[in-house]
């Protein structure tokens, strides 16, 4: 005869034996065992320290619990009854009933108790898994949640998630404020409604950098901070957009930044002590005039994309300036000058 299997609750070892008993009802809202009030049903009850309670065995998970150290990992689901019903039961034995033997009534309650089940899982996703624990004498105690509570888990990924998402709005928000201080420091920008989102409310910005276009969404969060950028209708000029991808708008910058800091070290104030007056004159365009910088930087006031900076004559016209014809503007201790084709 094969020896009955050590019996433990926590680790710790415990006395438990098989039964049957009526189920009752217990003081929780969310009792799940309610429907079976007063049915007999497979228990174990469970003899740990001073304390006696009762889990359920119906499907054989109660047993498997105790006789596998009784740890947590293993779910279970403690259970009210009736004492004075408690009948023995050998181990691994338990009602059956075949479909010669069942009655409509015990079929309909074996049905009732799988939807019940059924409905306990789905709802087990986003209820916590707290249990309450009912005392011999009638007292009981709220106990916290089993470590495998998926409600809990879900409960901390939300938490994740809503930390993230909060961090990633500070971080456009701050993007948003550098943006905005660009807009202020370079001549036409310009904000317009992005078509290419469903999403209202959606702008664009376009800064000219270099004389180069660069553009970048701007959440409708963070429109307040552009209210000194004028804005203009999808068709403007200059909120048409020149075809640059991610990567040669941040090449453009890259470039650009790099040019400024040449002109910063190689071009000091001694070398210009004022900025020059210039036109640049085209003979298939109108005039552009401009102004030149002692650090070397220009800009120039285009009569289709309006006021561009550049760090350079020939960067901010780009297009054939061999043709390009510089007349500076008489300053005080210059000569006026003329210069044929664009200075670098």
């Amino acid at each position: 005869m094969t020896p009955p299997r050590p019996t433990q609750w926590n680790g710790e070892p415990c006395t438990a034996r098989q039964i049957t008993a009526i189920v009752t009802d217990a003081p929780f809202p969310q009792y799940w065992a309610r429907h079976l009030v007063g049915t007999r049903r497979n228990i174990v009850e469970v003899d740990y320290g001073d304390q006696t309670f009762y889990i359920d065995d119906e499907a054989g998970e109660g047993w498997h619990k105790v006789t596998n150290g009784g740890s947590p990992r293993f779910a279970h689901s403690n259970i009210t009854i009736d004492p004075g019903s408690i009948l023995p039961r050998e181990p691994g034995t338990g009602p059956r009933q075949s479909t010669d033997t069942i009655t409509d009534d015990q079929l309909t309650a074996l049905y009732d108790e799988r939807d019940h089940l059924k409905a306990w899982l789905q709802r087990g996703v986003d209820q916590h898994m707290a249990f309450g624990l009912l005392r011999p004498d009638g007292t009981d105690e709220q106990l916290p949640c089993a470590d495998w509570c998926y409600a809990c888990r879900i409960d901390r990924t939300e938490a994740e998630r809503d930390d993230a998402a909060a961090q990633l709005d500070n971080t456009y928000r701050e993007r948003a404020r550098l943006l905005a201080l660009l807009a202020a420091l370079l001549p036409g920008s310009v904000t317009a409604p992005a078509e290419d989102l469903d999403e209202p409310g959606w702008q664009i910005l376009y800064l000219y950098i270099g004389g180069h276009q660069a553009s970048w969404h701007i959440h409708p969060r963070d429109t307040d901070l552009f209210e000194h950028v004028e804005h203009v209708n999808p068709g403007h000029p200059r909120a048409a957009w020149d075809g640059h991808s991610t990567e040669e708008k941040y090449e453009r910058i890259r470039h650009h930044t790099a040019a400024l800091s040449r002109n910063t070290i190689e071009t000091g104030a001694e070398t210009v002590q004022f900025a020059r007056r210039f036109v640049l004159t085209h003979p298939d365009r109108p005039d552009i005039a401009g102004v030149e910088f002692p650090t070397g930087l220009v800009i120039v006031a285009d009569p289709e994309l309006g006021l561009l900076a550049a760090t350079s004559i020939s960067e901010a016209i780009s297009e054939d300036p061999d043709r390009l014809t510089v007349r500076w503007a008489p300053e005080p201790d210059t000569a006026p000058a003329t210069t044929q084709g664009a200075t670098p």
